[in-house]
């Protein structure tokens, strides 16, 4: 049989098992898990703002009871902007996120499968590959935690891995930038990692692609640090780090530790593929409870939250372990070893797998959900004392003096109203400041003041018949960085697309 083949026959059969994974998003409704329900949620009201032409969006004005708030300035908006284009194509919500998963799941698997190739023979690299796609971790966040943006940020890192290996650096830019618009947290572990593996052998290259990368996603990173202090985030617990280690799942370990063995047993292995190793069982570890020192590190726990987010580092990475064991065994062994890892992690996997019960919900129960889609509203802004229990029915309420207000066009982030005022008034628009806001008054933009128990924007207008714009834009800061990206995503790909170029001309 060929090479290409043989090649053909393992993508074919990847995809066959990511179809198999994948059933229980064919059925019609969404699994039940504990985020999944408030993506879709937090996808439709981002799409809504979109459509209404905020961008990049940042304040999503629908949620908190239309009262809106900032969680798009701070968590990965990566999977929504992807989502509302393909629900652009006429997908529901709940497929467009469906739609997001299957793909990142294949994504991941063929570019793990690519990037495993360029090292290994087909039949290793076949079995690296699906080791994660088999692995309890990606059943378990598929169907547990529906945790779509770090789902779709696995794809992204796989993508860089696949793409920095062929030094075609201007995708491996763009993907570390993908991968950090698509999640904060969990690009920020990957970089860990990946600045280990490649620091000592392609530092340049890799420092060039991460500049790159930076600058390109600046235009999300960078206002969601500027800001954060805007936010309630630094002040509150998000989880309880002791209650989400990974030792229920200890057979994770075990196919490490078989290999960890042949690695000591075949001392030329260990040589060649010691750095992933070290990276392997040292994120396995910060996922184990027996790492709670290091937990005990404030800004450690607060960053990072969940111990079992560490866990996608060694899998991925792990993959490489795995794969570079069997290429170097002999066929029956090798063979012995693959059935052994894969079926380990099948028989894990399984028990979530079939435990995925959809939950069937009519398109509007998204649409007109106004949920704020958070934990403990930690992206709420700090002056916001209180939340709202209800939506108000008036969008202007006259606090002193007295005026009549008239709506001529709204959205979630824009307002044009007629406002005439028989004395002067106190005005509170109900909506929830946060800065980009603004309230111009015939021209003449206003001071605004939001003091107050809900945060709302307050101004005043003087006696008379007034013409009123309150608008949702980009601060100079925020455009600024816009611009960043929106320059370096143009100057990176020249800069990268030459380097190949002349790279190739030279080789």
């Amino acid at each position: 049989m060929k090479l290409w083949d043989k090649n053909t026959m393992a993508v074919f059969l990847l995809l066959v098992v990511v179809v198999c994974v994948s059933i229980p998003l064919l059925y019609p409704g969404f699994p039940v898990t504990d985020d999944g329900t408030w993506m879709i949620i937090r996808l439709s009201a981002f799409y809504q703002s979109l459509s209404e032409g905020q961008f990049p969006v940042r304040f999503l004005g629908r949620l908190n009871n239309s009262y809106g708030y900032p969680v798009a300035n701070f968590l990965y908006p990566g999977f929504l902007y992807i989502g509302s284009l393909i629900h652009l194509f006429g997908f529901s919500f709940v497929d467009s996120v469906k739609i997001i998963i299957i793909f990142s799941i294949a994504g991941s698997t063929l570019a793990l499968y690519f990037w495993l190739r360029r090292d290994f023979k087909t039949i290793p690299s076949f079995v690296g590959a699906l080791s994660f796609l088999l692995s309890p971790y990606l059943i378990f966040y598929i169907y547990k935690r529906g945790s779509v943006g770090e789902i779709i940020g696995l794809f992204f890192a796989s993508a860089f891995l696949l793409f920095f290996s062929y030094s075609r650096l201007f995708l491996a830019a763009l993907s570390l930038a993908l991968m950090i618009v698509s999640h904060n947290t969990l690009s920020l572990i990957f970089f860990i990692a990946f600045l280990y593996l490649y620091s000592r052998n392609t530092l340049r290259q890799f420092l060039s692609v991460t500049v790159s990368g930076l600058l390109m996603s600046i235009f999300f990173w960078g206002p969601a640090l500027i800001e954060r202090r805007y936010v309630r985030f630094d002040n509150v617990v998000v989880s309880e780090y002791s209650q989400y280690f990974t030792d229920t799942g200890y057979g994770y370990l075990f196919p490490f530790a078989i290999v960890f063995v042949w690695l000591v047993m075949r001392k030329e292995i260990f040589h060649v593929i010691r750095h992933y190793m070290f990276v392997t069982l040292s994120f396995l570890f910060l996922s184990l409870s027996v790492s709670g020192v290091f937990w005990k590190i404030d800004e450690f726990a607060r960053l990072i939250q969940f111990p079992y987010r560490l866990l996608p580092v060694a899998v991925i990475i792990g993959s490489y372990t795995i794969s570079a064991v069997i290429d170097k065994l002999s066929k029956t062994t090798s063979l012995i070893l693959a059935l052994f890892v894969l079926g380990l992690t099948a028989v894990q996997s399984m028990p979530i797998l079939r435990s995925a019960t959809p939950e069937i919900q009519p398109e509007g129960y998204y649409t007109t959900n106004e949920a704020t889609t958070t934990v403990k509203d930690e992206y709420m802004p700090v002056w916001v004392k209180e939340l709202p229990k209800n939506r108000s029915g008036d969008r202007f309420t006259v606090l002193s003096g007295s005026s009549d207000t008239e709506i001529l066009k709204q959205n979630s982030s824009y307002i044009d109203a007629t406002i005439i005022s028989y004395e002067e008034s106190l005005i509170e628009m109900q909506t929830v400041y946060y800065p980009g806001w603004s309230v111009v008054i015939n021209g003449v933009k206003q001071p605004v003041s939001y003091d107050n128990q809900f945060g709302f924007i307050r101004f005043t207008t003087p006696p008379g018949q007034h013409r009123m714009q309150a608008a949702f834009r980009e601060t100079p800061v925020r455009f600024f960085l816009d611009s960043i990206s929106f320059i370096s995503c143009i100057l990176s790909g020249y800069m990268f697309t030459k380097y190949y170029k002349i790279k190739k001309v030279y080789v």
